[in-house]
């Protein structure tokens, strides 16, 4: 935290930087902007980290299962990450009990997201 007193004070490397291009030294410490930038300093690593491990213990099987359906490369993780996520809202409204319907029973792939078969 003492590193950001040395970068933001009025003598500091900011303001230094500021300077030499031309903009007048601005009140960087002190401020609600210091309080901000503080906060986000502390407090980013307890959300990178948890979010590191979550998607370090996602199951390789699962990504591969999801790019043989036709996920594009950015949809995969958020698909099987949570797989009874997106079922569970139809289930729902059908009546089923989502802790009654057996994870098995349902395709891997839905039709529309089968990648389209040559004919050969």
């Amino acid at each position: 935290m003492y590193a950001w007193i040395v970068l933001l004070r009025s003598e500091g490397v900011v303001n230094h930087a500021l300077v030499a291009i031309g903009v007048p030294r601005l009140p960087l410490l002190y401020n609600d902007f210091a309080v901000l930038v503080g906060q986000v300093y502390g407090e980013l690593p307890f959300m990178i980290i948890p979010l590191y491990v979550s998607i370090e213990k996602l199951d390789a099987v699962l990504l591969e299962a999801a790019a043989d359906c036709g996920a594009a490369p950015s949809e995969p993780s958020a698909a099987s990450s949570s797989p009874d996520a997106s079922g569970h809202r139809r289930r729902l409204r059908a009546g089923v009990h989502p802790r009654r319907s057996a994870r098995t029973s349902r395709p891997i792939c839905s039709a529309e997201a089968r990648p389209p078969t040559s004919a050969t």
